[in-house]
């Protein structure tokens, strides 16, 4: 039976939801690493935003609890690791906007190793790993625009673990008027556990 991945994304606070065939079900292990702040990102395009953070997320099979996978959630929202435990899953309050950087797979045996990752429209099933990367914003209200998926582009990781995810991205992506531009940057993510 084909395991699926979460459709609700954590980004470790934020309960916004990527739809873009990379989740279908299962669950994210998102948490909090001592008081430490969150990691580092750079992004470079027509949606991009200053001030990043990054946090990790594990993508597991909700039956056995392997690691399907690693996500970055990048945010500017400025909560360090102690103040989303606080939050307990709730939502981070305010406005914010965010990226979420993945590499997952089914039928896997343990997270993706550094290398780089194609962006493709599901979940790989034959035991390999595939990218996506999607952004959007939440707004105070609990609304939100988005999460906008991107159609092709990639996402090379330079280090890949249960404590931290690490790399470069470059995709294209829709923003709310159906227009497509790239979006790209760097990502530095510790765990918050």
């Amino acid at each position: 039976m084909r395991m699926l991945l979460a459709v609700l994304v954590v980004l470790g606070f934020a309960g916004c939801t990527l739809d873009d065939g990379l989740v279908d079900g299962g669950s994210i292990d998102a948490g909090v690493v001592g008081d430490g702040g969150p990691g580092t990102a750079t992004l470079t395009g027509q949606n991009a935003f200053g001030d990043a953070g990054a946090f990790e997320s594990h993508l597991l099979d909700q039956s056995s609890g392997v690691t399907l996978g690693y996500e970055a959630d990048i945010t500017n929202n400025g909560l360090a690791c102690s103040a989303l435990e606080s939050l307990n899953g709730a939502r981070a309050p305010g406005s914010y906007a965010y990226v979420i950087i993945r590499v997952v797979g089914e039928n896997v045996a343990a997270g993706p190793n550094p290398g780089t990752y194609s962006v493709v429209d599901t979940t790989p099933t034959d035991g390999s790993y595939g990218a996506g990367v999607g952004w959007g914003f939440a707004y105070s209200d609990g609304g939100g625009s988005g999460t906008f998926v991107a159609t092709d582009g990639s996402v090379t990781v330079t280090q890949s673990s249960d404590t931290e995810f690490a790399g470069t991205f470059t995709a294209t992506v829709p923003d709310a008027n159906g227009q497509y531009t790239e979006l790209s940057g760097t990502f530095d993510a510790p765990f918050c556990p």
